[in-house]
């Protein structure tokens, strides 16, 4: 599963469940006359799934597969989403024995 270099990839657990912490932004509800203290902070959002894809720039993680009657290979997916990696913070695999906290 590792690189040449020895470093884990996360292009090598495609197909597997995995946890992403990132960073996304955030907007008040209220958004406009704030004050300074009222200002939002960045959200830290913690993202578990299946690995679909990964691109230089961004990742794709679906929250659900349905797979059709019959194993014809047409699964499709749910709760997709896309996460751009430079917001990524940390990620690992999600195996029967992760104990390891992000």
């Amino acid at each position: 599963m590792a690189s040449g270099t020895g470093a884990v990839r996360l292009s090598d657990f495609l197909g597997e469940v995995v946890v992403v912490r990132w960073i996304d932004s955030a907007e008040p509800q209220e958004n406009s006359e704030l004050e300074y203290y009222e200002l939002p902070k960045p959200q830290d959002i913690e993202q578990y799934g299946l690995l679909l894809k990964v691109e230089p720039d961004h990742i794709v993680i679906a929250g659900a597969v349905k797979s059709e009657a019959g194993c014809t290979g047409k699964d499709t997916y749910d709760y997709v989403i896309a996460i751009p990696t430079v917001a990524i913070l940390q990620w690992q695999p999600l195996t029967r024995g992760a104990v390891d906290e992000l």
